[in-house]
């Protein structure tokens, strides 16, 4: 009498079975790369926040050995706020160079600055320093010293002495522009960086993260004059 045995199966996957094992690796490798995505984008937060706190400390060191005043924001041939906040950042270093202030290891680049960013299509060459990026700007509407000028005052001296509340009043924020003002596209375009959000380092020292439709957009009323001016309300 013959046993009729069933032929051994062969050892492998079934269709079924590989396409449950690639939707299950599918999803592994999403989630490994949205909590890669967060983690560095909390890296580069802590770092960027750290910078602008280092950078607002240097611009009240500034003011302390200044009779309360800071530099004037603008970026020129001759003239760069951030060379002039640099000695209070960096004591022990010589005279700064373009390059040594466009330098990802100096806190005036934002880690997420893009130095091929385009505002409104074309390149802010203020920000342009040594073919990067500086990540941050100088509020303009901060007071300033006499006579209210035209454009700003960006080539005169600000004073930190007329803020009624220097904790509420923006000193830099996230921008692709040497310079920070109400209703800038340079902090609109920033705020991608950060998902929709802008960091603030306020005239105090302190530094925040503001979604952006939080930030005024005028400084003619309370809370916009509070923001970016710092005087009292008339």
């Amino acid at each position: 009498m013959k046993i009729h045995r069933n032929p051994p199966r062969a050892h492998g996957f079934t269709l079924v079975e590989l396409l449950v094992t690639i939707a299950i690796l599918a999803i592994l490798i999403a989630l490994i790369t949205s909590v890669g995505g967060s983690v560095r984008m909390r890296a580069d937060q802590a770092k960027a926040t750290s910078n602008l706190k280092q950078i607002a400390t240097g611009f009240l060191l500034y003011a302390t050995e200044n009779n309360g005043l800071w530099p004037e924001p603008r970026v020129t041939a001759d003239f760069q706020w951030t060379k002039a906040v640099y000695p209070y950042i960096y004591p022990d270093e010589p005279a700064p160079t373009n390059a040594d202030i466009a330098s990802p290891a100096r806190v005036f680049v934002s880690p997420r600055a893009d130095p091929a960013k385009h505002t409104n299509g074309r390149l802010n060459e203020g920000s342009l320093l040594n073919g990067n990026i500086v990540g941050f700007g100088y509020n303009t509407h901060l007071p300033v010293v006499g006579p209210f000028p035209t454009a700003y005052g960006n080539n005169k001296k600000r004073t930190s002495l007329l803020l009624e509340t220097p904790a509420k009043t923006a000193l830099l924020m996230d921008s692709y522009n040497f310079a920070a003002s109400p209703g800038g596209i340079w902090i609109e375009e920033a705020s991608r960086r950060w998902d929709g959000h802008v960091l603030v380092a306020y005239c105090s020292g302190n530094v925040e993260k503001m979604p952006l439709e939080s930030i005024p957009l005028e400084d003619e009323s309370p809370e916009g004059r509070a923001f970016w001016s710092g005087l009292p309300n008339p």
